[in-house]
């Protein structure tokens, strides 16, 4: 019960506070978005890897997601540029 009250703060901590910031114009959105990402990583990245809940995936697997990701970026873009 402790691991899940811990990992709820540690949610609406991450979640919460730069949309005070926004509402105060101290940053933009965008800047905003990518902070709240970021932070939200770093702090519950180690304790998912520690507790093994994290695979790190390596050589042919990691080339054939990025190569998915790629081919998907790509039919994003196109249909974009469709619709413009």
């Amino acid at each position: 019960m402790n691991k899940a009250k811990t990992a709820l703060f540690l949610g609406i901590l991450c979640i919460s506070i730069f949309p005070v910031i926004v509402r105060m114009n101290l940053t933009s959105s965008l800047i905003s978005a990518f902070y709240r990402m970021a932070i939200a990583t770093a702090l519950i990245f180690p304790f998912a890897l520690l507790l093994g809940k994290i695979k790190i995936v390596k050589g042919k697997e990691l080339m054939g997601i990025v190569l998915r990701f790629g081919i998907l970026r790509f039919k994003i873009l196109l249909l974009l540029r469709r619709l413009c």
